[in-house]
C-alpha cells in the first residue's frame, strides 16, 4: 500500500472551501514583497527551504531510501527571468543539470530537491517501487510512502510545515506515468 500525502507551508486551519484565505508568499520569486504587512526576507525564505529539506531527509531516512530516478528533469531556468539571483546559498557543484530517467544518491537527491523547491529544476524523484516526491508548485508537495502518516507527523510539525494524507492505493508494479493520472486527478489545494 502507498500513502499519498502532501507537505505544505500552508495551515490547513486557513483554507475555506478549498481556498486559503490568508496573504502568503509561495515561491522563491516573492522575497521582498509584502504579505499581510510582512516583507518576505531571504533569510526566512531559506528557514522554510530548509524546513521541506529537513522534513523530506527524514521522511527518506524513516522510508531508507538511498537513491532514486528523477522523473521530468533538467534545469527549468530558460523560461525564469534572471535565475541566478535566485541560487544564493548555494555552491556551485550544487547547480546540476539532472537527467531525465537518471539514478542519484542522495547527496545529490538533496541538491536536485533544493532546486526543485526553487522551481528551478525537475518535478520529481522516485524509486519506482514505493517511494516518490513530486513537487506540484506553489511549495506543495506530494509525497507517496510505504508508511503511516503519523510516522513523519511530529517531525514535520516542528518545522511549521504540515502534512495530509490525500489518498492510499496498492502498489502492483504498475507503470509511474499511471500515478501521474491519479496525482493529476486529486484535488489539489
Amino acid at each position: 500500500m502507498v500513502t499519498i500525502l502532501q507537505l505544505k507551508k500552508f495551515n490547513p486551519a486557513f483554507y475555506d472551501n478549498n481556498v486559503y484565505q490568508k496573504d502568503e508568499w509561495t515561491d522563491i520569486c516573492d522575497i521582498g514583497k509584502l504579505f499581510d504587512g510582512i516583507m518576505l526576507t531571504q533569510k526566512e525564505y531559506l528557514r522554510v527551504e530548509s524546513a521541506y529539506l529537513h522534513c523530506f531527509e527524514y521522511i527518506m531516512d524513516q522510508c531508507n531510501i538511498q537513491k532514486l530516478q528523477v522523473l521530468r528533469g533538467g534545469l527549468d531556468i530558460e523560461e525564469t527571468d534572471n535565475y541566478q539571483k535566485y541560487l544564493f546559498g548555494m555552491e556551485a557543484d550544487e547547480v546540476i543539470n539532472f537527467v531525465d530517467k537518471s539514478w542519484i544518491n542522495r547527496t545529490d537527491i538533496a541538491k536536485f530537491l533544493r532546486l526543485m523547491v526553487r522551481g528551478l529544476s525537475g518535478y520529481a524523484v522516485t524509486n519506482k517501487k514505493n517511494f516518490f516526491i513530486w513537487g506540484t508548485g506553489d511549495l506543495y508537495f506530494h509525497l507517496g510512502v510505504d508508511a503511516s502518516i503519523e510516522v513523519f507527523m511530529e517531525e514535520i510539525h516542528k518545522n511549521d510545515l504540515f502534512l495530509e494524507k490525500l489518498a492510499d492505493f496498492s502498489y502492483d508494479n504498475t507503470a509511474l506515468e499511471d500515478y501521474w493520472k491519479l496525482l493529476s486527478n486529486l484535488e489539489l489545494r
